[in-house]
Parts: structure tokens; sequence; C-alpha cells
């Protein structure tokens, strides 16, 4: 990855998440720290900085589909990354509720449950 690509990417990573990104412990081995590069340059640096979506619709997406798919801890994330975007707790649930009919009330109840989870203790 390029200097100004790894800056991006990390620019976009920090906005969207805060601090929360930094909190994580570094990768033990040198191979989970390539794939950590690899899924950064395009999941943060590629996706998220893509013209047409301005970031919080981005994120309002990927929460979607997150709970759609069931993935708790990422979802735990990208609700903290709502929230730091400035997002409100009501529209967080607003997105859970909007997706019910579509992703299933299981996978919505879940998300509003870790919504909640993160509401209370960060």
């Amino acid at each position: 990855m390029a200097q100004g690509q790894h800056y991006t990417t990390f620019r976009i990573l920090v906005v969207v998440l805060g601090d929360q990104s930094a909190a994580r412990p570094a990768p033990p081995t040198e191979a989970e720290r390539a794939f950590n590069r690899i899924t950064g340059e395009y999941y943060w640096g590629a996706t998220w900085t893509r013209p047409g979506l301005d970031l919080p619709s981005r994120c309002l997406c990927t929460m979607t589909c997150l709970a759609a798919l069931g993935r708790e801890g990422p979802l735990r994330s990208h609700i903290r990354g709502a929230l730091h975007l400035g997002f409100t707790q009501e529209q967080v649930i607003e997105v859970f509720l909007h997706m019910t009919l579509y992703g299933g009330i299981a996978f919505a109840r879940g998300a509003i449950d870790i919504a909640n989870g993160v509401f209370l203790n960060g």
C-alpha cells in the first residue's frame, strides 16, 4: 500500500470508528498483520472513499448488512462508529426497525439488543 493510501485508509478508519480503532491489540502474527493491511486497503481505503455516498450513508448501509448477516462483533463497532459520526440512538434503532421485514425479525431484534448494549456500555 502506498504511503498516501495508508494515510487515507487510517484517516477514514478514525473518522468513522474514532478512538476505538486504536484500542484493538496489535496482531500477534505477520500473517494477521498482512491480512489487516490488505483488508484495510480495500475495505477502508477503496470502498469507504468511493464517490457517490457520504460516510453516514455508508455507515447506515454497513450496519444494515451486518445486522442482516448476524455479524455481532463488527456490528458493535459500526454502531459505535455511527454514534461517533453523529447518529442518535433513535436513528440507530430506526435502521434496525426498518430492516425488520427485509432482513428478518430475529436479526433486527438481535441488532437492537446489541445497540442497546452499546448505548449502555459503550
